[in-house]
């Protein structure tokens, strides 16, 4: 064998080392960015658990939360900005969820559940006002999503407060309490009860 065609194998043996090499990276590229995807969801999906776990775990913020849903324009500075970061958590965290089920990472029934739990707090009478407010700064392609989602008739999720009303229970809030005047939200009308 002469010293060209020694070089030469070589050179085609170089040649498709270097292609096995890319071939692998690129592999383990797309396996990294894979899990880094399954982990953003795992995490979106446990920040939207997490808040509607967290909603009413103390009296004073399932009151609060519940006049939000109620009125949120009828809230004070102070209280809507501790609603609105958890609604803003639940919308966001929501997003990627979606994103995930629409690029085929997430089953749908999973998705259901999630999207179900989710327009049950946004079409309360408060989460729709707190949309209202905040959708002027929301991506586009949210804002479509969000506005297309509350008003599909063929997405059956009530509000939350039909869905759990002992979530939203006042103390106090039986016939006769409501009757003597007790148990009555300090916002007015209380969709709850009526």
């Amino acid at each position: 064998m002469e010293l060209t065609t020694a070089t030469s194998i070589a050179e085609i043996i170089a040649s498709l080392g270097v292609i096995a090499s890319l071939i692998f990276i690129a592999r383990e590229f797309r396996r990294n960015a894979r899990d880094a995807n399954l982990s953003n969801i795992a995490k979106a999906i446990e920040t939207q658990v997490h808040q509607f776990a967290h909603l009413a775990d103390e009296p004073e913020k399932a009151e609060l939360l519940r006049h939000a849903l109620v009125d949120f324009e009828g809230l004070d500075q102070s209280q809507k900005g501790q609603v609105s970061s958890v609604i803003h958590d639940i919308v966001l965290s929501h997003d990627v969820v979606r994103r995930a089920y629409e690029s085929g990472l997430l089953p749908e029934r999973e998705f259901r559940i999630m999207q179900h739990l989710w327009l049950s707090l946004m079409r309360t009478p408060g989460g729709r006002q707190w949309w209202n407010g905040w959708k002027s700064i929301m991506p586009d392609e949210v804002v479509a999503y969000v506005d297309t989602a509350l008003d599909d008739p063929s997405i059956d999720a009530k509000p939350i407060y039909e869905q759990v009303p002992w979530l939203f229970a006042l103390e106090g809030s039986t016939a006769a309490d409501r009757n003597a005047g007790r148990g009555r939200p300090k916002w007015g009308r209380d969709p709850f009860r009526e």
